[in-house]
Parts: structure tokens; C-alpha cells; sequence
């Protein structure tokens, strides 16, 4: 009986069991209910990350750019100020006017349209010129009186005398080279001169002594003993303009620390001076007022810089507003050698002196035109061959010579130690002529008075 019943409940279990199965199988087919949770055999995905939209990845771009930039501009702003403070007077060097160095222009605000000019004037031991004498502060342009503060310290007046102390015979002008007394000046205001003095722009007086001296381009050197004087500024006569206002600074009509006002008339004029042994100038043309004392003074711009040596003017009772300056660039290299050596190497001479035989004399006399022997120098080459005093020398190396312009031309690129042919006449008392070539040797060229 208990095995039936056993039998009975397990049947009814079967069956409760199967009915359960029908109904999940039935569930199954249907739409799964809001709450259902899936089997715990079967993993879950993880939910995608997000990614961030190109317009945020932009502006963290530009953000960190500018952040970069701010870094690197405060760094050039502090690394500049350093610099700035760091700077001493020998590091600065220069002149006042011509290491003038424009940094930057500001527009204040951006909007009122005024401009703010920032500018680092050169530490010098030089006088610095009192900021109400600039016309333009940014470039260094002067006003007329600023150019007069400013060059009338480097200028002086040289007074030339001969037989007498007491007496000047005449004057003429110069500029300061250098601190410890080289003065330029013209050749023909210290050529013959016995003495020499020479006035500073504050009234202090010194004996000078003539350095060197070459008269074919009328340039000269002296030399004061002194120091702690105000050298000039010398500019670039290639960058005068025409029509650009100059300066002619000196002692005019003997009245030293004299200046006067003009422009530049015209540039490269070639000009020949009363001067016995100049060649033909390269000159930069002024209507400024050019007087005689004014020769070996300065031709300034309006920066302060010397761009001319002042040669003379033409005469006063034909022409008005017309002198001449010898142009820097010319003159330095001049003024460097006669400082270095007291003479131009490499010009020649023949080593005599002479007188020239025109035309008319050489009619009078009847003789041909050239230039008459009146002395031979004994420590040339030319003492020892046979030229005698009153021979007529007609030719350098065919070239006819008969003044100093044309012996100029003919020793024009020749050199001192070159062998050169003369042709050389000759009359005696009984009136026999002879002509005959002479070759000699060219002597180094100091510049004496008439020397050939």
C-alpha cells in the first residue's frame, strides 16, 4: 500500500513539474516583463565610454596656445629688462647721436593716436646734447642750435705766424680729430707756416706743431698737445642729399666759433683751387656762407656730423652763396696716413723745384713751353744726372708738362722708386740748344713749397 502511495506522489509531482515547465515555455513566447533579470551564466557588456566632441578638444588646443605664448613673452620681457640694467658705459660706447637707436613706437591705448617714442641714447663720456636742441628726438635731427651745441666744442681757430710773434700774418680754421689733440685741417692754411697756435672753443691756447701735409689733395694734420678734448663726429659725405641743410662751421673773417646756415647747391663738383699745387678737388657745393678763415673748418648736417672740409669760395665780388667743402670720405683716408706717417706713400716726385715757363715767357725768352729747373733737391735721384739749373724739362714719359695741373696729370699713377724718361732742353750763353732724355728714379713726396 505505501508503494502505491509512494508511486501516487511521485506521478502527481511528475505532473506539477510538467505543468510548471508549460507555463515558463508559454512565458517564454511572450514579451519579457520589465523586471526580468537575465540568467547569471550570461555576462553583462559595460557600457561605452563617451568621447569628447571636436569643439571641446579645439578649445583646450587654443587654450593651452595661449598659455604658451603668455609664457614666453613675459620671459623676453624679463630676460630684455635684465639686459637693459645690466648695461654700462663700455658696453653702451658711441656717440650720443650717431648709436641713436629707436626701440618702438606705441599708440597710446590703441586709440587716441598719440605716439609714444621710446628711445635708448648711447651712454658716452661725451657731452650729451640737452634733449630741447633735437628737431626730431627719434632720429637724432638737430635744430640749428643743436647743431651749434654740438660741433662748436670740436672746432678751433689756427692762427699762423712767421717772422714776428706778435703778430698773426693769418688764420684759418680746423677740427679735433681726436681727444688727445690731432686737428684737421686745410694744406694751404699751414703750409710756410714758422708757428702755429691754435684756440679752443673755450678760449684755451696751444702751440701746435704740422704733422704732415699733402697738397694734392690740400689736406693737413696738426698736432696740440693736450687731452680730454671733444673729438668731431664724421659722417658719410655718400649719403648728402641735395638740398639737405648743412652747417659751414670756423672762424669767418678771422671770428672764431663762428656758424652759419645753408643747404647743399650741389654734390661731386670737381673744382680747382688758387692753391699752387692741388689737383682738382671732389667737393660737395654749399650756399651756406663760406668767408676766408672758414678754410679747414667743418661742413656739418644737421646731425652733427662733418660730411665736408670747407676749401673756400669763390670771389665775393663775382659770385655770392657759392663755397665748397672737400668731401669726408676723401679726406679720411688722407688724414689717417699723414697722421700715421706724416705723408701720402707712394707719391712721387721728380725732386726739383721750378717755374713754370708760359707761353708768353717762352716767347720772350725763346725757349719752348714746360716748367724752368730753379733748384735740384741733392737727395734725389734727379741730383745725379745731367740736369743743370735753367734746363727746361718739356716731358714726363712724353706727357707735356708745363704747370702744376699738367704735372699732376703726368704723375698721376706714378710712385716713388718707378723710373721715369724726361725730356730736357737746354740753351747756353751762346745760344747752342739741345734736347735729350734723362731717366731717373722718383723720390717719396713730402709736400715742400714749389717742389715738382
Amino acid at each position: 500500500m505505501d508503494n502505491n502511495l509512494n508511486n501516487e506522489e511521485l506521478k502527481n509531482e511528475a505532473a506539477e513539474s510538467a505543468g510548471v515547465n508549460e507555463e515558463n515555455q508559454q512565458v517564454s513566447n511572450n514579451e519579457l516583463p520589465p523586471q526580468y533579470i537575465p540568467p547569471q551564466n550570461v555576462y553583462a557588456q559595460p557600457p561605452a565610454r563617451k568621447r569628447l566632441s571636436a569643439g571641446w578638444i579645439t578649445a583646450i588646443i587654443v587654450l593651452i596656445s595661449v598659455m604658451m605664448i603668455i609664457v614666453v613673452v613675459l620671459s623676453v620681457t624679463v630676460v630684455k629688462k635684465i639686459g637693459e640694467r645690466g648695461k654700462t658705459k663700455e658696453e653702451a660706447g658711441g656717440s650720443p647721436l650717431s648709436d641713436l637707436n629707436k626701440t618702438e613706437v606705441i599708440d597710446a591705448q590703441g586709440i587716441s593716436g598719440n605716439k609714444e617714442i621710446v628711445i635708448n641714447l648711447a651712454v658716452s663720456d661725451k657731452p650729451v646734447v640737452d634733449v630741447k636742441f633735437y628737431e626730431d628726438e627719434a632720429t637724432g635731427l638737430l635744430t640749428t642750435e643743436g647743431v651749434a651745441e654740438f660741433v662748436l666744442p670740436s672746432q678751433v681757430l689756427i692762427g699762423i705766424y712767421n717772422d714776428t710773434p706778435y703778430e698773426m700774418t693769418s688764420v684759418g680754421s680746423g677740427v679735433i680729430l681726436t681727444a688727445d689733440g690731432f686737428i684737421l685741417t686745410n694744406a694751404h692754411v699751414v703750409d710756410g707756416a714758422k708757428q702755429l697756435k691754435v684756440t679752443l672753443n673755450d678760449g684755451n691756447q696751444h702751440e701746435a706743431e704740422v704733422v704732415g701735409i699733402d697738397k694734392t689733395s690740400d689736406i693737413a694734420i696738426v698736432k696740440i698737445d693736450a687731452s680730454g678734448l671733444t673729438a668731431a663726429q664724421l659722417g658719410n659725405s655718400d649719403s648728402a642729399v641735395l638740398g639737405e641743410e648743412v652747417a659751414v662751421v670756423g672762424a669767418a673773417g678771422s671770428f672764431e666759433n663762428s656758424i652759419t646756415f645753408g643747404h647743399i647747391s650741389a654734390l661731386e663738383r670737381e673744382i680747382e683751387t688758387d692753391y699752387s699745387s692741388s689737383g682738382k678737388l671732389n667737393c660737395i657745393q654749399t650756399d651756406a656762407a663760406l668767408n676766408p678763415g672758414n678754410s679747414g673748418g667743418a661742413l656739418v648736417n644737421m646731425y652733427g656730423q662733418v660730411i665736408g672740409l670747407s676749401v673756400g669760395g669763390m670771389a665775393h665780388s663775382a659770385y655770392e652763396g657759392i663755397g665748397f667743402a672737400i668731401e669726408i670720405n676723401d679726406v679720411i683716408p688722407i688724414a689717417e696716413e699723414l697722421m700715421k706717417n706724416g705723408f701720402i706713400k707712394g707719391r712721387a716726385r721728380v725732386g726739383v723745384a721750378y717755374i713754370p715757363m708760359t707761353t708768353e715767357l717762352a716767347a720772350e725768352y725763346g725757349v719752348p713751353v714746360g716748367i724752368c729747373v730753379a733748384e735740384i733737391d741733392e737727395t734725389c735721384d734727379v741730383a745725379k744726372k745731367d740736369i743743370q739749373i735753367y734746363d727746361i724739362i718739356t716731358h714726363i714719359d712724353g706727357m707735356h708738362i708745363y704747370d702744376a695741373e699738367t704735372i699732376e696729370k703726368a704723375m698721376e699713377n706714378k710712385y716713388a722708386g718707378q723710373t721715369v724718361t724726361l725730356t730736357v732742353y737746354r740753351k747756353t750763353i751762346t745760344e747752342v740748344e739741345t734736347t735729350f732724355e734723362v731717366e731717373i728714379v722718383l723720390a717719396q713726396k713730402y709736400d715742400k713749397v714749389t717742389e715738382g
